[in-house]
């Protein structure tokens, strides 16, 4: 239903997002078997501090070991890493309850690269392009045989079961697409696998996201159109990278915006009677509001407010949502970029010594796009 649901609009949206089509890292193999260093070069964080502070005291660590390839798993020679908020966010310390690391720790839960070593796996050989998400709740807990996160760095080890092949998507913009791109489908579809699922969007669903220029924003905005849903957003009027505001940017993905800096959405969208409000964007505000526009059965999704206030309003929860690494769905999603029918935009992409300057400018908040750091 998703793919047919795909208007034709998607392969002219391509070149007004994208203009320049990222060319495919291409890695040439002598041998049918790679070898990997002991060693490597890694960003590493000794403490936890606050989230500028904590960037400020990363060190690329240039003599780092290598991780240990356990059965079932492959190691990856990461070609690119990009960068999301939840990095620097558990640089504070504040989600060491629920997801433990240990110091030194390599950040970065997002890669794309080659197959380097893989270990009693049936499904990836070596020599093979692949993209991850490393997973939150997969590697950063007791007892995880990977991990905690690991992108940032020049080799990167996760199961099999949650790896992905490229296909012919670019390695860059398949670095850029796993944990926002999968936070968006399974918000509005699966539920991460877990039998039940969050959303139910699809033909006549009526969805808000707040956010729609935020990465996975932009994801949802355009899943939610695809499947025939009718899509509003908030957004300002800021540029993206290629100097169209943020709010024709989203129209152009398929949503009716509110320009929020000048425009109450729960004014405009009062009686509305929305199936689902996905929050991107973290304003308690925004959930405060949401009783005028959701209809009595409808949900409220947030990634950004965790600490909503009050958690309970009208009957209805704000039900914060954590992604779950997925194969599936990173695979369906790589298909519809593949085929040209959903969009993932970058920013920028900085050296791997640029890392700090890239995180500084996540907290920020003063992309539009993904921030990819070039590893290789």
């Amino acid at each position: 239903i998703l793919a047919q649901a795909i208007d034709a609009r998607a392969n002219s949206l391509f070149c007004s997002i994208c203009p320049r089509r990222p060319q495919t890292l291409k890695f040439v193999h002598a041998k049918a078997r790679m070898e990997a260093p002991k060693t490597m070069k890694a960003w590493r964080l000794a403490s936890y501090g606050e989230p500028q502070a904590a960037i400020d005291s990363l060190r690329l660590d240039e003599n780092v070991a290598v991780p240990t390839v356990q059965p079932g798993q492959v190691l990856i020679k990461v070609a690119y890493a990009s960068l999301n908020p939840i990095d620097w966010k558990l640089f504070t310390g504040a989600m060491r309850g629920g997801f433990p690391i240990e110091m030194p720790y390599t950040p970065g839960f997002d890669a794309s690269g080659v197959v380097v070593a893989a270990n009693q796996c049936k499904r990836l050989e070596v020599g093979a392009e692949v993209c991850v998400y490393t997973g939150l709740v997969e590697s950063c807990r007791a007892g995880a045989t990977f991990g905690p996160a690991g992108a940032f760095a020049e080799y990167c080890v996760a199961p099999e079961e949650i790896v992905a092949p490229c296909g012919q998507v670019p390695l860059d913009i398949a670095a850029a697409l796993p944990l926002a791109g999968v936070t968006a489908f399974q918000a509005l579809f699966t539920g991460g696998q877990r039998g039940r699922a969050l959303g139910n969007i699809g033909q006549g669903s009526k969805v808000l996201v707040l956010g729609g220029a935020t990465a996975v924003g932009a994801h949802a905005i355009q899943l939610a159109a695809a499947s025939g849903a009718q899509v509003f957003t908030t957004a300002s009027a800021n540029p993206m990278p290629d100097g169209t505001s943020k709010v024709d940017f989203c129209a152009k993905l398929g949503a009716t915006v509110f320009n929020y800096k000048e425009t109450d959405w729960s004014k405009e969208l009062e009686g509305q009677d929305l199936e689902l409000i996905f929050d991107c964007s973290g304003d308690n505000n925004d959930w405060q509001k949401s009783p005028a526009v959701l209809r009595k059965d409808g949900r409220f999704l947030t990634v950004a407010n965790l600490g909503a206030v009050p958690r309970v309003l009208d009957g209805r929860e704000c039900e914060a949502f954590v992604v779950h690494a997925a194969l599936e769905d990173l695979k369906t999603l790589l298909g519809h970029v593949e085929d040209g029918r959903h969009q993932v935009p970058i920013d920028s992409v900085a050296k791997f010594s640029e890392l700090q300057d890239m995180l500084t400018k996540s907290v920020k908040g003063t992309a539009s796009g993904k921030l990819l750091v070039k590893v290789v």
